[in-house]
């Protein structure tokens, strides 16, 4: 909730039983820092947006006549490896993190949110070191935990104690949610949508979040029950249980309480589990035939094109050559991954009696199918050197334009703009990685140099032409290593312009070192 408004903190913060022992205080103010810069930065789109979401929504009864794809399915079930994959899909468009995290805002908004995040955002999820990044895919849960705090994620993440828990774990079902917050959820995730598909230009909407594994009546409701396909991913339950319990002692770092033993844990992972299964079966039945497929985890892992080609069909879409490449493109660069955690059954807990019955239920008990080799990757990809051509036009072309922009904005302002080094690092660095599709470690380290050469060359420029624009000693010339030097290294060093000098810096290191920039499964050139 880092980018929370400060309204939504209000209202975490007035949960049943939440509250922050001394010992918090300190992330809870960070965070309450933070927040109070996103309330004020997003304030100007939330007043702009008002009136047409309240309009708009009043006039569709809160709904949205789009057709979508919802992935279904329990935390750590395989959600977000089948979201990944689904997203490469070129005809689908789902919520990014730059969005998810800055839900109240708008394009302003989000396009600074897009910039800003990569310096100091990972390439990968704290929990499970999945690949992740401001365009990667994101879970909408997450888009109305941060703008109203209606979201089981509150119970899960943020608070501990029973009360609160109980109370967040009304969003897992909605069933027991009084009818103001009820309403709230549903505006919140009408107008977060809304906001998204406004240039989606016919897309499919791709959702995913596994607190919707208990909202299938309520998504029927928000979208055209024909237009709305359900992909249900499963699990062995045993290592769902075990995964969930792993991360949530691996996020207790974040958390504003005092962690939980792992007894009553494992005891409210499985009941919130048991009851977001036990409301999907109440509830898949009201879903239209032919709108429906259901996969194992263990399938899709050992066959990912045979098992989407195959709900692909069970859903009526087609599956064409174009999504095949990307699927094979994308899994053929995580094809490596391991998770953080090592989970093995000796160690981690067994399959509890509450919880057998889907070991029957969704196929758990039937052989898992053999593993299928990808596909050769498609030709025609870009070679080194034309990464090295493009590399080196990028080191000599960019630099310099970035150069006279900043010196000709300083002296037609007459002031030096030291925060233009920031826009100067994010132009240097990802035009690198525009240049070689894929960024390293060294990459970043040239890109944080061309970034400071840029920096110290407009210095001096400035020093030239704003500090010295009217010689203060006629008679002779300003002399370069009395004057103009040493009053550069004194503009330098200052300290706001050792802050954004800072930034510039790293911002252009982080983008160009950036390995993991193309979530889709595309790296050809366009």
């Amino acid at each position: 909730m880092a980018f929370a408004p400060l309204d939504a903190w209000w209202r975490v913060l007035r949960f049943p039983g939440a509250r922050v022992p001394v010992l918090y205080w300190t992330r809870l103010a960070f965070n309450l820092y933070v927040s109070a810069l996103a309330t004020i930065l997003t304030l100007p789109e939330r007043l702009i947006y008002w009136p047409l979401l309240r309009s708009r929504g009043k006039s569709s009864d809160w709904r949205l006549r789009t057709p979508a794809i919802v992935v279904l399915g329990y935390f750590r079930s395989g959600t977000t490896h089948l979201h990944y994959l689904l997203s490469c899909d070129q005809r689908n468009e789902t919520p990014r993190w730059y969005q998810c995290l800055v839900p109240q805002g708008g394009p302003l908004s989000w396009a600074f949110a897009r910039l800003f995040m990569v310096p100091f955002m990972s390439e990968t999820r704290p929990m499970d070191d999945v690949a992740y990044g401001p365009e990667w895919p994101a879970e909408d849960d997450f888009a109305n935990n941060i703008w109203t705090g209606t979201s089981v994620q509150v119970g899960r993440m943020i608070f501990t104690n029973d009360a609160t828990f109980a109370h967040a774990q009304k969003f897992m079902t909605l069933s027991d949610l009084p009818p103001r917050e009820y309403k709230l959820w549903r505006r919140t995730l009408w107008k977060f949508l809304y906001k998204i598909t406004l240039s989606f230009k016919g897309k499919r909407l791709l959702l995913k979040s596994p607190s919707h594994t208990g909202h299938v009546h309520e998504l029927l409701d928000l979208f055209d029950h024909q237009d709305t396909k359900f992909i249900y991913i499963n699990r062995e339950p045993g290592a769902t249980l075990r995964s969930n319990i792993s991360l949530i002692k691996r996020c207790e770092t974040f958390q504003l309480e005092d962690p939980i033993d792992d007894a009553s844990l494992q005891a409210r992972m499985r009941d919130d589990y048991r009851l977001a299964i036990d409301r999907y079966i109440a509830e898949r039945g009201s879903i239209p035939a032919g709108n429906l497929a259901e996969i194992r985890f263990e399938d899709l892992h050992a066959d990912p094109l045979g098992v989407l080609k195959d709900a692909y069909q069970k859903l009526g879409l087609e599956f064409t050559d174009q999504f095949k490449e990307s699927l094979t493109v994308y899994m053929s660069r995580v094809k490596d991954y391991t998770p953080a955690t090592k989970e093995s059954k000796e160690s981690g807990v067994a399959v509890p009696a509450e919880l057998e019955f889907m070991l029957k239920e969704f196929g758990h008990d039937k052989p898992k199918i053999a593993k299928v080799p990808l596909p050769k990757l498609p030709t025609g990809r870009l070679d080194d050197t034309r990464k090295n051509l493009r590399l080196a036009l990028v080191l000599t072309i960019v630099p310099l334009i970035a150069i006279a922009t900043w010196s000709l904005w300083s002296w037609s302002a007459n002031l030096r703009q030291e925060w233009l080094v920031w826009p100067a690092g994010v132009l240097i660095g990802w035009s690198i990685l525009w240049a070689v599709r894929k960024g390293s470690n060294s990459l970043g380290i040239l890109a944080a140099i061309a970034t400071f050469a840029v920096w110290l060359i407009v210095c001096f420029i400035n020093t030239s032409t704003l500090s010295y624009r009217i010689n203060p000693h006629p008679d002779h010339p300003v002399s370069l290593t009395e004057e103009l030097i040493p009053q550069t290294l004194k503009q330098l060093f200052r300290l706001r312009m050792l802050f954004w000098g800072g930034l510039g810096l790293l911002t252009a290191y982080r983008f160009a070192s950036r390995q993991r920039v193309h979530p889709l499964g595309d790296d050809r050139l366009r």
